[in-house]
């Protein structure tokens, strides 16, 4: 006999049986663990780019603490980068990368929870500009 076909046997008794048939589905639900929201700094995330002989889907990962690696499509290349700080912008915080053999160029990595999971770069002093999408945040 199905767990269902149990339930309908309990609630046609009426009485206790079918008070507590007819709340088994309600116990269940509430003992169903709740979907953790992941927040921080994302693990790895992907982004296509563009522009130039490089266009295409970009992934990016932590390989250390504080050390990002961007791989360019079909894993030709690839560029490190270190975190230099954390950064609040509106409601999401972010993480905040300069490339090793570039410190002038920056790039906002936003957290897992923002509601827009967009790249911005920044070169110098320069305003920040959108740089993609993220997807596949992990």
């Amino acid at each position: 006999m199905k767990k269902d076909d149990f339930i309908l046997l309990l609630a046609g008794l009426g009485g206790a049986g079918g008070i507590i048939a007819l709340s088994i589905p309600l116990v269940l639900a509430f003992m169903q663990p709740k979907p953790v929201k992941l927040t921080g700094s994302p693990e790895s995330f992907t982004f296509d780019y563009p522009h130039g002989e490089f266009a295409g889907e970009r992934s990016w990962s932590q390989i250390g603490k504080g050390i990002w690696r961007e791989t360019l499509p079909h894993g030709r290349n690839f560029t490190k980068f270190k975190e230099i700080r954390r950064t609040n912008f509106g409601r999401c915080k972010a993480t905040i990368v300069e490339r090793e053999d570039a410190p002038n160029f920056k790039i906002f990595i936003a957290d897992r929870d923002c509601e827009k999971q967009w790249l911005y770069y920044q070169v110098g002093n320069e305003e920040w500009q959108f740089m993609g999408v993220m997807k596949s945040v992990k």
